[in-house]
């Protein structure tokens, strides 16, 4: 079997199970805070695809313009540019394959974002801040009860971050922190809101981007 048929299996980024639950739903953790970071993630992607399609018509056209230079080129001066045409080449080549799984991810946190979209609806400013708060609460509880696992005390930080939290929310957490093990209970048995992502196998990411 061959090396090219072999690198065929390689996925050189994130796999969706990765991209689900330990980028969007563990960094997430509410509804609303996974909708947050899948719209990081896909602005990530539509960023970097942006510039890869211009790196990509950037490096066809300098394989254009060696190519033109092939007929009136002899000896040392022909076998150098057939050399900087192989990189050329490869550069592309290997530049197609970082776009085909970018393309991917994009599409994965698009998918994503939409479900979560249509879950949580229009976002009002204040629609906004009582998510905003909710998400907060929900991760200084997560990292308490972090810091309880592998600590056995809150660290600076975590005590920091609850104190940094308005009232009344900061005063509901220190009341859960007066039972640490219910706290843990709490983490351990903790299921997110889980929004399975769309169906976009229909979309043309470079359509998307490029629009």
């Amino acid at each position: 079997m061959d090396v090219i048929s072999l690198l065929a299996d390689l996925q050189r980024f994130h796999s969706n199970v990765q991209m689900d639950s330990f980028i969007t739903i563990r960094n997430g953790g509410t509804v609303y805070g996974c909708y947050k970071q899948a719209l990081a993630e896909l602005d990530t992607r539509y960023r970097n695809l942006r510039d890869r399609y211009l790196d990509q018509e950037e490096l066809e056209l300098t394989r254009d313009e060696f190519l033109e230079k092939q007929d009136n080129l002899h000896g040392v001066k022909l076998r150098r540019n057939e050399i900087r045409l192989k990189r050329i080449e490869n550069q592309i080549t290997d530049l197609e394959l970082v776009i085909k799984d970018t393309e991917r991810e994009f599409l994965r946190f698009y998918a994503q974002a939409a479900a979560l979209k249509e879950y949580i609806g229009e976002l009002t400013e204040s629609r906004r801040d009582e998510l905003e708060l909710e998400f907060w609460v929900h991760s200084a509880k997560c990292r308490c009860a972090v810091d309880y696992i592998s600590r056995g005390v809150l660290s600076e930080a975590v005590v920091t971050l609850v104190a940094s939290l308005p009232q009344p929310a900061r005063a509901g957490i220190m009341q859960e922190l007066k039972d640490p093990q219910r706290m843990i209970d709490w983490f351990n048995a903790y299921v997110p809101n889980h929004i399975a992502p769309i169906a976009v196998d229909t979309i043309h990411v470079r359509q998307i981007i490029e629009r």
